[in-house]
């Protein structure tokens, strides 16, 4: 008997045959008179419902360049490819009910914002997701952040 909880959930029925793999890092190779995307230029995304054939486990995929951006000069392809899971991770539980349930700070609040007097231990700071997780508290304006790192991350 076939497993099909995940296939009900995410109506996957109407998006068969779909490949599977969601985080992507790809050499362009194409880009429809994209300027942002020039050919040769690697570019990092993930797979959406909305393009099913955009998956991550074949050599040529499509991505819609709203949810896309170029890697960075010298960074290396399995970091690029953690980068968006890594930010929904945390913004999810920073900002989500099932998380701390914050308010997403507005464009222009002020330092205190609605979390002035919140405090935050990252375990893990110096790692990539705890870097990240940094950058986002500090968006959020968290008065007070611990974080803990090995010494071998200590200089970053």
């Amino acid at each position: 008997m076939t497993n099909t909880r995940y296939i009900d959930r995410f109506d996957l029925y109407p998006k068969l045959p779909a490949g599977v793999g969601s985080d992507l890092v790809r050499s362009v190779i194409a880009n429809e008179h994209n300027e942002k995307f020039p050919i040769g230029s690697h570019a990092f995304s993930q797979y959406t419902s909305f393009l099913p054939i955009g998956c991550g486990l074949q050599e040529y995929t499509l991505v819609h360049p709203v949810y896309a951006a170029l890697v960075a000069e010298g960074a290396m392809d399995e970091a690029a490819a953690s980068w968006l899971i890594n930010a929904v991770t945390i913004g999810i539980a920073m900002f989500l009910k099932g998380g701390f349930g914050w308010r997403f700070p507005r464009k222009g609040e002020e330092g205190g914002g609605i979390l002035g007097g919140e405090k935050l231990v990252i375990v893990g700071g110096g790692t990539t997701v705890g870097k990240m997780a940094l950058q986002f508290v500090r968006l959020a304006v968290v008065r007070t952040i611990i974080a803990t790192a090995s010494i071998s991350t200590e200089k970053s």
